[in-house]
């Protein structure tokens, strides 16, 4: 991500479904523990009960 900011493709990069099944990535991707995020976009995040959030249906 930030090679394609530095270059100027981008302004900005949105982390939606990611961020659904890995809450922590940013700060994970900023200390260099992960490079990537483990979000295949399934396209199954799914609704829990009202008020409950959104959860990942493609996890192991």
């Amino acid at each position: 991500m930030d090679e394609v900011l530095a270059a100027g493709d981008a302004d900005m990069i949105a982390l939606c479904r990611p961020l659904i099944r890995e809450p922590d990535l940013p700060n994970r991707l900023r200390s260099g523990e992960a490079t990537a995020a483990a979000c295949i976009s399934g396209g199954r995040c799914w609704a829990k009960e009202m008020g409950q959030g959104i959860a990942c249906k493609c996890e192991g």
